[in-house]
């Protein structure tokens, strides 16, 4: 089956977008809180798409994302970053420019 690995550490957003990706999508929804669990995920199962907070705990989204896209095996999984509404457009034009695919913002309807 096919995975979205959610990587945020706020439990009611996972939760959220869990619920939603069960009931609107095919794919498996797999949460973690922190960048360093993310990796031991990733290691383990190849997520097919990853919906990743910027703001973590011990490794932070920006720098999970680099490291992925430096990566041969993980560069071309599509990533979208979950963000708090404070982030600007500059800053959200610059992940796009890195290779996010797109970017939500929280809260999310």
């Amino acid at each position: 089956m096919k995975t979205i690995l959610i990587v945020d550490d706020d439990d009611s957003v996972q939760e959220t977008l869990s619920v939603y990706i069960k009931k609107f999508t095919d794919y498996k929804p797999v949460c973690v809180e922190d960048g360093e669990e993310a990796i031991d995920m990733i290691q383990n199962e190849k997520p097919d798409l990853i919906l990743l907070d910027i703001f973590l705990p011990v490794i932070g989204g920006i720098a999970l994302f680099q490291d992925l896209k430096k990566n041969t095996q993980t560069k071309d999984i599509p990533v979208i970053f979950i963000t708090g509404g404070l982030v600007d457009e500059v800053f959200k034009k610059e992940g796009l420019d890195m290779g996010a695919v797109d970017y939500v913002t929280k809260p999310f309807d």
